[in-house]
């Protein structure tokens, strides 16, 4: 995949569509009930693949599968097989979509990206952690994804730990499998656990990751000049923010138009390779960010001179 052949239009928030156009809703959305979005894969799997035709028709060159909380099915390593399942449909959805999708659109060439989201807070040792998100890893590509995409990361430590696991698991199938690794950050440029932009850096810089990129946050504007302090790393470079802030209802502020507008800097003056939407994010977002994105320039990938 050459990500500085021109701006590629990630999806947007999975969840965000499902709530909005599903019988779930923010209020009656418990840690239990959220577990449907990625069960709906399973019991619902033509409105997931509706979902996904969506953001494809939108402008998306990218589309995540519906597997970010997969592991919230799974507290412990005995439960792999309830999570596994699960991971299986939602990645076999993306692909057929995906592979459909070009078939009538011989003009479109659009990619699958395994989504792997933060740990389970309820995975309380470190083995089980290690064995889901090595099991999603494994199936992901089985089901062969064209991208995995380490996602969220609220802890560098453990996102080493990870992709030292994914880099193994692509070598040992020998499969073109490019690796997208994205940070959360606070307005200080910080993880969750407190780590600081260097080290950030420094784990972007150890891996041969095709992307690195900022996701979730504050919204879009925080995220527009934060990502200019990875602007050296010899990878492409994305952002894909929540739309603003969720009000006291849950939904989230930013209409498509503002969204598109505030990311518009980093598109127009070529910082930028990658760009999508985050939570809140729906099929309208992502066609206002790709028309905004239409003939321009992507950002120019430095080489690796270390």
């Amino acid at each position: 995949m050459n990500f500085g052949q021109k701006i590629w239009i990630l999806d947007g928030g999975m969840g965000s569509t499902i709530l909005e156009h599903h019988q779930l809703s923010h209020d009656n959305c418990t840690p239990n009930s959220c577990l449907a979005i990625e069960s709906l894969s399973e019991s619902n799997p033509d409105f997931i693949a509706e979902i996904h035709r969506s953001f494809l028709d939108a402008g998306a060159d990218i589309i995540c599968t519906n597997t970010f909380n997969i592991n919230q099915l799974a507290p412990t390593h005995d439960d792999l097989t309830i999570a596994d399942s699960a991971c299986k449909a939602s990645a076999s959805i993306a692909r057929k979509v995906a592979d459909d999708y070009m078939l009538s659109h011989p003009d479109r060439k659009v990619y699958v990206a395994g989504s792997i989201g933060p740990v389970s807070p309820s995975a309380k040792q470190a083995d089980d952690c290690m064995m889901l998100h090595l099991q999603q890893v494994r199936t992901l590509l089985d089901c062969n994804v064209d991208i995995l995409l380490l996602e969220t990361v609220i802890d560098i430590v453990w996102a080493d730990a990870v992709l030292d696991k994914i880099f193994e698991e692509i070598k040992a199938i020998q499969k073109p499998v490019s690796v997208m690794l994205s940070v959360h950050v606070d307005n200080q440029g910080q993880t969750v656990m407190k780590q600081s932009r260097e080290e950030i850096k420094a784990l972007a810089r150890k891996y041969p990751i095709a992307a690195f990129g900022l996701n979730c946050g504050n919204g879009a504007a925080s995220l527009v000049d934060e990502i200019g302090y990875y602007d050296d790393l010899p990878c492409a470079l994305m952002v894909y923010p929540n739309a603003g802030l969720p009000d006291s209802d849950g939904k989230y502020l930013d209409s498509p138009e503002a969204m598109a507008h505030t990311l518009s800097p980093l598109i127009a003056e070529g910082r930028i390779n990658i760009v999508g939407g985050c939570c809140g994010s729906t099929p309208g977002h992502i066609k206002a960010i790709s028309k905004s994105a239409l003939n321009c320039s992507p950002r120019i990938i430095p080489l690796d001179n270390n």
